[in-house]
């Protein structure tokens, strides 16, 4: 073990992992693309023709209101467990980011530019 190297945090992607990595070397800006998160038009923008019939797809709301057993406004996005994990690590990486004055910007109309 290295004793004068700090452990870099585990994240659910390799995405956020990389963000930390290069915010260790100084990089303070980032620009994303096809980091989607969703699927899009029912399709995934990296594996069109892959079967994702076994995989069990959930809906999630960013910036609606719920009332009584319906969501009101916001946009829903169909989008799979992992990569509802994904989105929550992303939005703990985002609050850090703006503590350490890291600008991201994400290139896209999916989940995660949400």
């Amino acid at each position: 073990m290295i004793s004068d190297r700090q452990p870099v945090a585990r994240g659910v992607s390799v995405t956020i992992c990389c963000f930390e990595v290069m915010a260790r070397r100084g990089w303070r800006k980032f620009d994303t693309w096809g980091w989607d998160g969703c699927f899009m038009d029912g399709k995934h923008h990296a594996s069109n023709n892959d079967d994702w019939s076994a995989i069990p797809i959930i809906s999630l709301n960013y910036g609606g209101k719920i009332e009584g057993d319906e969501v009101i406004g916001g946009r829903t996005f169909s989008t799979t467990n992992t990569w509802a994990a994904e989105a929550r690590g992303a939005e703990q990486f985002f609050q850090l980011a703006e503590y350490f004055d890291i600008s991201i910007k994400i290139n896209g109309d999916g989940m995660f530019a949400c």
